[in-house]
């Protein structure tokens, strides 16, 4: 069982996240992540234009990835048992990718009430230097206003840089598996060598009831 204390409950809730947890070891891994190359990312989805969005609804091992034990046992510490897989996301970084800019996910998400919790999965190694997330510890506490992005920026709009402090800064890195709210600043910055994350998003069923 992937069971959260206490502590790493009240952590979450000052900090707006928790991790990294190793959901598998690199060589676990390596199969599952050919097999996303090979037989995923080059093939359309039937549901959405982007390929690479949403694909837990046509693969079972995209399915199995963002709802893995490691994942979903830990987030029920924090929202109950009564889970709804809301999206998941890819991101196949190549190298010289455009820099995703400092956001909080709920700008972006048609999403009432804003109940949800992520999960950000490291397909292959992950690190500072090869552009990993970054994310500042009790954003969460704060809806910031987003403006403009530069068009260099992945995003069209970002959070407004008057706004923010990056100071403390964490970084997550290598095969993990780390929870944040919907609500809390991230960014990645220009990747210098491919890698892929898987990305889902959660959201507690019990406020459709």
């Amino acid at each position: 069982m992937h069971k959260l204390t206490n502590q790493q409950i009240e952590t979450f809730r000052q900090q707006g996240y928790l991790g990294p947890f190793e959901a598998m070891t690199p060589d676990q891994m390596l199969p599952i992540r050919q097999q996303i190359i090979s037989e995923i990312l080059t093939s359309a989805s039937p549901f959405k234009a982007d390929s690479q969005q949403s694909r837990h609804l046509d693969c079972r091992l995209v399915f199995d990835l963002c709802s893995h034990p490691a994942i979903v046992q830990r987030m029920a510490c924090i929202y109950g048992p009564d889970l709804l897989l809301w999206r998941s996301h890819f991101f196949n970084k190549e190298p010289g990718a455009a820099e995703v800019p400092w956001h909080q996910d709920l700008h972006y998400w048609p999403l009432e009430p804003m109940i949800t919790i992520s999960a950000w999965l490291a397909i292959d190694e992950a690190t500072v230097e090869n552009a990993c997330v970054q994310i500042v510890p009790g954003a969460h506490k704060q809806v910031i206003p987003h403006v403009k992005a530069p068009p260099e920026m992945l995003f069209r709009q970002m959070a407004d840089p008057n706004y923010i402090s990056t100071q403390p800064l964490s970084t997550w890195n290598s095969n993990r598996v780390s929870s944040f709210c919907s609500m809390n600043r991230h960014f990645t910055v220009r990747p210098p060598i491919p890698r892929i994350i898987v990305g889902s998003v959660w959201q507690s069923g019990s406020q459709f009831r």
